[in-house]
């Protein structure tokens, strides 16, 4: 089993159309074999945060979800619309931070920490 909690930080004004985007990306999501839930929820903290909760039956289907057609997609417009994500890899035995910032925000503006 792994879960997986994603914070993507969204450039301004971009949260409705990442949201848009992200609907038929998670319907081909939940479609996948081994995938047990995938979603994304609006923060109820910060208007410009979606937050991305998954579960997978295993490790494995995790890696496989990653090399779909529609997750590169998806991607891309996370490379697009976002500032910044960061991410858990949850599994039964241990947890994995992630963090990404993605390439047209400014490399030299400092790292909030969360």
């Amino acid at each position: 089993m792994k879960f997986g909690a994603g914070w993507l930080k969204l450039k301004p004004g971009k949260r409705d159309e990442f949201m848009a985007l992200a609907r038929p990306f998670v319907s081909e999501t939940l479609k996948e074999e081994g995938v047990e839930f995938f979603e994304f929820h609006l923060s109820s903290t910060d208007p410009e945060t979606v937050i991305a909760i998954e579960k997978y039956r295993t490790p494995e289907a995790h890696d496989l979800h990653h090399r779909t057609a529609h997750f590169a997609e998806m991607w891309g417009h996370v490379q697009r619309l976002c500032i910044e994500g960061r991410f858990e890899n949850i599994f039964e035995d241990n947890v994995q931070p992630d963090f990404s910032r993605f390439a047209d925000t400014d490399p030299a503006a400092p790292l909030k920490s969360r």
